[in-house]
């Protein structure tokens, strides 16, 4: 079974504005947090010394909290691309069969704000993708996708109003179309992962 990125695609990419989502969720939680020592101080001893203290408070809270939750989201995230990658424990998502020669760990999207992680499989004469066991049971289902013909490509989705608070680019996603129908996936190195697809598609494999 061939990977058909390294893992080191995996570690690279940026999975997020991690500035933007920092400035963002510092003000939220700063506002929060003032807002609340700000109440205690009023309530505790009434006086702008203390409404004050309780602001600055919050404010700090915020700093610390935005800078934070970002860096230790992303180095997760990381380790479970890494592991997603690997196949270990419930981010293993074996293939079906020994019909495949090549693997792709990514996430099918199912809505704009559902991507189900696992692994797509490609052979001579199928094509599927396997979640893993940490997606939620209705998730889990295999999905068959048509081997040919089958065409490949890239489209950059819509960010949702959410989405924008955190990111200022969609990333490019993988779609493969057949039948009619098409499948959209979240890939890092779209463009390296569509190129080697074609390929092994092309030649059969």
């Amino acid at each position: 079974m061939t990977d058909l990125i390294p893992v080191e695609a995996y570690r690279d990419t940026a999975l997020f504005d991690r500035r933007r989502m920092g400035i963002f969720l510092g003000l939220a939680f700063g506002a929060v947090m003032a807002l609340v020592f700000g109440l205690l101080g009023w309530q505790g001893r009434p006086s702008r010394e203390m409404v004050f203290v309780g602001l600055a408070a919050g404010a700090l809270a915020g700093l610390v909290f935005g800078w934070l939750v970002p860096r230790n989201l992303e180095t997760k995230l990381r380790e479970a691309s890494v592991k997603a990658y690997e196949g270990h424990g419930k981010y293993a998502a074996p293939p079906l069969s020994d019909a495949f020669t090549h693997r792709l760990p990514s996430s099918l999207v199912r809505s704009p704000s559902i991507a189900v992680g696992g692994v797509l499989y490609v052979g001579p004469t199928r094509v599927v993708f396997v979640p893993h066991s940490m997606n939620l049971p209705h998730h889990r289902a295999p999905v068959e996708i048509p081997r040919a013909p089958l065409s490949v490509s890239l489209q950059t989705p819509r960010l949702t109003a959410f989405q924008r608070l955190l990111i200022t680019e969609a990333p490019e996603r993988l779609v493969l179309s057949a039948a009619g129908s098409s499948w959209e996936l979240v890939v890092p190195a779209p463009e390296r992962v569509r190129d080697a697809l074609g390929v092994v598609l092309n030649n059969g494999g």
